[in-house]
């Protein structure tokens, strides 16, 4: 159960520091941005990953790379 609560807390930290920047940079914002983010997290913490900061920054990583690969498709 501990391990579960740990992955509850990694997850809601991780979001919050994400969100915070995706809150701040309008490139990233999108319809999709909060399920990209959550995606990402849950992912990594399916890995195996506890650091919060590189979590949080591979998924703004993750969301950044696949909006601009959105963008790019204009058709």
């Amino acid at each position: 159960m501990a391990g579960i609560a740990r992955k509850v807390e990694l997850f809601n930290l991780a979001y919050k520091l994400a969100w915070a920047h995706v809150d701040e940079n309008p490139a990233l914002k999108s319809a999709r941005a909060p399920y990209a983010l959550s995606t990402s997290i849950r992912r990594q913490l399916a890995a195996g990953a506890d650091d919060v900061v590189v979590i949080a920054a591979t998924a703004i990583k993750e969301l950044g790379d696949s909006s601009f690969d959105a963008g790019s498709r204009s058709e």
